[in-house]
């Protein structure tokens, strides 16, 4: 059996360059998209599992939000032309709870498309008649939680929130059939992992982690995370994946791929492969004290010094010590234009001693 595994598509608008009032960053994430389609096509997945993130904003103005939603809908009724999709919500910050009825709606009666809002274990079946089972946790919402546990410190939360957590794991597995796959999809994180910015993450002060022995005591066939970008197979965790973004969405994102899993399901065998999508890419310019004088000193002729940019879409920024001319800004980012080496650059200041 095989599966599709993408997630943290992030619907919306950032930061970046606009053509004709319309924001460019938002038609990267649809090229993805399309691009997530086109390759499902040819590979034929069995099922598609989104884990969480569909959207980048919970609440947007409405002529937007449904702009946003609708691109989601469209890109839906596309997949599940190959496989059958199970689209579970994110953190409430990026799905809120009105996006997700929204898309509730749409797809009511519609046995291709299962939303998915709460936690749960059910049986889907591929358009083979195969048969996988599913548990789904979706992202963390503070409100849900303190609901099942009122009256604790913001100390004790994240403590009780966490086993809470790894209660469910547990409990959704204890509920499989044995002999049918079964598959875990969630929306934490999960302690080892690495982070967007390299670093590994070992617990979080803000919410629930999710801990490698939870998942080796539950023993899922196979762990389709959603929530961290970077996409990674987890050391030490048996299948254990995070699909990451479709998309770069930032700086931090600079120099990662961005793309989607098949893992193909084989008895207790699992063979995972990733696949990169057409992404827009991120370059940093870091200026040190010589390249800042020979700025001051040549101005927009250093720009020859500059690394070979791979395409006209890149996004550039540069990062300047103290002492730099603001004169030069404008002239550097003017040539930068001219020649179409990027399409546009966002210029960070550092002078005052941060990034």
């Amino acid at each position: 059996m095989k599966i599709l595994h993408t997630g943290d598509w992030h619907i919306g608008n950032f930061p970046g360059p606009e053509k004709n009032g319309q924001n460019l960053r938002f038609y990267d994430i649809v090229n993805c998209l399309d691009a997530l389609d086109e390759a499902a096509r040819q590979l034929k997945p069995d099922l598609v599992i989104v884990a969480g993130d569909i959207f980048h904003q919970a609440r947007v103005w409405s002529d937007r939000g449904l702009k946003e939603n609708q691109t989601a809908v469209h890109i839906l009724r596309q997949i599940e032309m190959t496989a059958p999709v199970i689209v579970m919500r994110g953190t409430p910050n990026h799905d809120s709870e009105e996006q997700f009825k929204a898309l509730d709606s749409t797809f009511y009666g519609d046995d291709s498309v299962h939303i998915v809002t709460e936690p749960g274990i059910q049986t889907y079946y591929t358009y083979h008649g195969e048969r996988v089972q599913v548990a789904c946790i979706p992202g963390f919402d503070r409100g849900f939680y303190r609901a099942q546990h009122p009256g604790l410190s913001k100390e004790e939360e994240n403590e009780v929130f966490t086993k809470a957590v790894a209660d469910m794991i547990v409990g959704l597995k204890a509920q499989a059939e044995p002999g049918i796959p079964a598959v875990l999809v969630s929306h934490f994180t999960i302690t080892g992992c690495n982070m967007e910015s390299g670093q590994t993450a070992f617990f979080s002060q803000f919410e629930p982690v999710v801990y490698p022995d939870t998942l080796a005591a539950a023993d899922y066939d196979l762990v389709c995370f959603g929530h961290i970008h970077r996409p990674q197979q987890l050391d030490g965790c048996k299948n254990t994946f995070y699909c990451g973004a479709v998309s770069a969405l930032n700086f931090n994102d600079e120099g990662q791929q961005r793309g989607f899993y098949i893992h193909d399901i084989n008895g207790q065998n699992v063979e995972s492969t990733f696949y990169n999508l057409p992404t827009r890419e991120y370059l940093t310019i870091r200026l040190n004290d010589d390249d800042i004088r020979e700025i001051n000193e040549n101005g927009p002729e250093w720009l020859h010094k500059l690394p070979v940019l791979d395409s006209a879409d890149d996004l550039v920024r540069a990062l300047t010590p103290k002492g730099f001319d603001d004169s030069k800004i404008v002239a550097i980012i003017s040539r930068l234009r001219e020649t179409s080496t990027v399409m546009t650059m966002v210029w960070q200041d550092i002078r005052g001693g941060g990034a």
